[in-house]
C-alpha cells in the first residue's frame, strides 16, 4: 500500500445468517459453526472445486478504518492493525471466540502492517513517523520490547507498510528511504547492515519485502515497479523482475520457495520463477474500480495456502479471489466486504482464510 488512503464504508457488517454473540458485541459468527481447532502442521488442501461450499464463520468489527491482519504461527490468534479517529492500536483476537485478547498502543499515527515472528514470540507493528514507525512487542505479555531508532541510524520510509522476519526469527528486514533493505537484530534492536540502495533516488518508498522460506533471498520492489531479488549473505543482486506497470503492493514467496507472487496497482497478479528469474504467468480478473483521483484500481494483497496449491488475492473491488496454482485458473470469487480487501491470510493449517478490509471488519472463512 502506498501513501494513498481510501476512505470507504466503515462500521460493522454481518451477513443475514449471522447472529450476535452477546458476550462480545464486536464479533458475530454463525450459530451452528465453530472455528476448527488449529494445528501447527499444514493439512493437504483438497483439489480446488468451484462448486464446493465456502462458509463465513466469523466477522470481527476491528474498528473504523482499514484492517491489516496476520495469523499467529499456532493459528490461535489474529493480529490486526488499524487507524481510526479514536485510537491507533494493534489488537490481538482469539480465533475461536472472536474476543479481543489485547490492545497494544504506542503508535502516534496509522498502523500499516502487523507481522508475527515465525516462532510466534514477537509481533511487529509498523506505521508512520520515523521515530515511532517500527515497534516490537512480546506476544505473551503485551509489553513493548523495542522501538527501532530508525531516524538516527539509517532513515527508513516515513510510512512502512511491510517488514519481514528471517525464518529463524533473529533478523528483521525493513525498507530504507533509498530503496535499500535494512537488516536489524531482533534481540538487540540494533541495525546489522543494509543491502542494495539507490543513492540517486533518496525518496520515501513503501516497499513490500519478503524473505524466502530458506532465508537466503530477500525480495523487494523498486521505484520502477520491478522486483529485486538479493542474496542475503553476499548482498548481491540476483535478478530484477520487470513486468508490472504500476507500483507493487505485496510480494510473497510460495511455501517451497520456488515461486513469487506479486500484487500490483496495475490490477494484476504476476507469478515468477525464483530460480530462473522469469515470469511464469499473469493472473487477471479483479474488476477495475475507481477509488480516488490518484488511485484507480489494484490488487492489494496476496497469500499462498500452506501447501502452495491455492493463491488468495484481495483488491480494491471489495472481493477476494482464489486461484489454482497448478493451472492459473480462478477457482472462485468471494464477496461480502463493503470496502477494498487490503489483507488476506491463510491459517497455518490451511483450513481458514481471514480477510481484512477498509470497511473495518475482519472476516474468517472456512475453506471447503
Amino acid at each position: 500500500m502506498k501513501l494513498f488512503i481510501y476512505l470507504g464504508f466503515t462500521g460493522f457488517l454481518c451477513l443475514q445468517s449471522c447472529t450476535s454473540v452477546t458476550e462480545n458485541p464486536q464479533t458475530t459468527r454463525l450459530p451452528t459453526q465453530t472455528v476448527p481447532t488449529q494445528s501447527n502442521s499444514p493439512q493437504p488442501t483438497p483439489s480446488p472445486d468451484k462448486n464446493a461450499e465456502l462458509q463465513l464463520v466469523m466477522v470481527i468489527d476491528a474498528n473504523k478504518g482499514w484492517s491489516n491482519i496476520a495469523f499467529s504461527p499456532d493459528g490461535k490468534t489474529i493480529a490486526s492493525g488499524n487507524k481510526n479517529s479514536f485510537s491507533n492500536n494493534t489488537d490481538i483476537w482469539d480465533v475461536g471466540t472472536g474476543k479481543k485478547i489485547r490492545a497494544l498502543g504506542g503508535h502516534p499515527a496509522a498502523i500499516f502492517s502487523v507481522t508475527f515472528s515465525p516462532d510466534g514470540k514477537i509481533l511487529v507493528s509498523t506505521g508512520a513517523l520515523r521515530k515511532e514507525v517500527v515497534k516490537l512487542w512480546d506476544v505473551n505479555t503485551g509489553s513493548l520490547i523495542h522501538t527501532l531508532d530508525t531516524e538516527d541510524v539509517a532513515p527508513v520510509a516515513s510510512v512502512v507498510t511491510s517488514v519481514a522476519f528471517s525464518p529463524d526469527s533473529k533478523t528483521l528486514a525493513l525498507p530504507g528511504y533509498d530503496e535499500s533493505i535494512l537488516l536489524w537484530n531482533v534481540t538487540t534492536g540494533k541495525q546489522i547492515r543494509s543491502l542494495g540502495g539507490n543513492p540517486n533516488n533518496p525518496v520515501d518508498t513503501q516497499t513490500p519485502i519478503a524473505f524466502s522460506p530458506d532465508g537466503k533471498i530477500l525480495a523487494s520492489d523498486s521505484s520502477d515497479n520491478a522486483i529485486k531479488l538479493m542474496d542475503v549473505k553476499t548482498g548481491l543482486l540476483l535478478y530484477t523482475l520487470k513486468g508490472h506497470l504500476k507500483y507493487i503492493d505485496e510480494i510473497v514467496f510460495s511455501p517451497d520457495g520456488q515461486t513469487i507472487a506479486s500484487a500490483s496497482a496495475d490490477n494484476t497478479i504476476k507469478l515468477w520463477n525464483v530460480k530462473r528469474g522469469i515470469l511464469i504467468r499473469t493472473l487477471t480478473g479483479h474488476s477495475y474500480s475507481i477509488v480516488s483521483e490518484s488511485v484507480m484500481s489494484g490488487v492489494i494483497s496476496v497469500a499462498f495456502s500452506p501447501d502452495g496449491k491455492i493463491l488468495a488475492s484481495g483488491a480494491y473491488d471489495n472481493t477476494i479471489k482464489l486461484w489454482d496454482m497448478a493451472t492459473g485458473a480462478e477457482i472462485r470469487t468471494i464477496k461480502g466486504h463493503r470496502g477494498g480487501v487490503n489483507s488476506v491470510v491463510f491459517s497455518p493449517d490451511g483450513k481458514l482464510l481471514a480477510s481484512g478490509s477498509y470497511d473495518g471488519t475482519i472476516k474468517i472463512w472456512r475453506l471447503p
